[in-house]
């Protein structure tokens, strides 16, 4: 996918996303009486911003279920400003990074502080990419910036088996590091 077109993609997603978080509630029980049509195999898992990843690896691979897509982790590195070129050659290399339209490096320096920011998202988070995740996060001094960052801005896609959505939406809502939990509704957008 063209470059020039990532900006529409992500206004479409955050759309997406809002549409989907403006039902949520404060609680973790998932909401699928309204959700009549959803995408077989996926549920969506809200992370509470101060869940680490390692933690969230860790959980998510006891209940047997494959990590499709993390978003919202963002972090600073402890390397110096002048390490920008690295920290994104490094994530460039990364094809669980650099995946479906998506471009690894898209790490900046933030001018406030100069320090190093990482927000990519991760897909396909096999346990041998999470390990390599993991790795990377110790060589590029990766520290998840959590709540001081987004409140509510951490979630992850998992794919389920077919058949049992409702059950795992509910399971993964009683976990302690979930915010919500809830099927991929498919709705249709009315234009008027």
């Amino acid at each position: 996918m063209p470059t020039r077109y990532l900006p529409l993609l992500a206004l479409l997603l955050g759309f997406t996303m809002a549409a989907c978080n403006s039902s949520k509630k404060d609680d973790a029980a998932p909401n699928t009486s309204r959700c009549t049509e959803y995408v077989a195999g996926d549920v969506a898992v809200g992370i509470k911003a101060t869940a680490d990843i390692d933690a969230v690896f860790a959980w998510i691979n006891s209940t047997g279920l494959h990590i499709s897509q993390v978003n919202g982790f963002t972090y600073v590195s402890g390397l110096p400003a002048d390490s920008l070129a690295y920290v994104n050659r490094t994530l460039l290399a990364k094809p669980y990074l650099d995946a479906r339209g998506f471009k690894a490096g898209n790490a900046y320096v933030l001018a406030a502080d100069r320090k190093i920011r990482v927000g990519d998202v991760l897909f396909d988070m096999t346990p041998a990419n999470q390990a390599d995740w993991l790795r990377t996060r110790q060589t590029l001094q990766l520290a998840d910036e959590g709540a001081a960052r987004c409140q509510s801005c951490k979630d992850i896609f998992l794919k389920v088996p077919v058949g049992v959505e409702k059950y795992w939406a509910q399971e993964l809502a009683r976990h302690p590091a979930t915010s919500w939990a809830e099927l991929n509704c498919i709705g249709q957008i009315v234009l008027h």
